[in-house]
């Protein structure tokens, strides 16, 4: 594994977050996918938790580290949004990003133990 690639990609990832995160909610068209939007904050956040699991040093403290960081992360940028016209700031989708960041945190570390 590459940390030097992994620390890149997360950073492009951690703006693109934002980026879409700073979209005016009018821009978006009209689409089922949107009306599954926890599902994709869940899919969203589990990418950024198994990227930020790969960057964090492997210490006793990490995984409360990498959790912490996403949760954080996603309580930002669910404030962020309240500054967004159009978009708005929701507990549910704080939660969903949390819970997926987890997951995706979770899951690199179980498929790291497999090998």
């Amino acid at each position: 594994m590459n940390v030097k690639l992994f620390k890149v990609a997360t950073g492009f990832y951690l703006v693109l977050i934002l980026s879409l995160s700073s979209i005016p909610g009018h821009s978006f068209p009209e689409s089922k996918l949107f009306s599954h939007d926890k599902v994709i904050h869940l899919i969203e956040y589990a990418i950024l938790g198994g990227l930020i699991i790969s960057v964090t040093p492997k210490t006793k403290t990490m995984l409360i580290s990498a959790i912490a960081f996403c949760v954080l992360f996603g309580a930002m940028d669910e404030m962020w949004q309240i500054m967004i016209p159009g978009r708005f700031s929701s507990g549910f989708d704080w939660i969903a990003d949390s819970v997926g960041g987890a997951i995706g945190i979770f899951a690199v570390k179980f498929f790291r133990r497999k090998k």
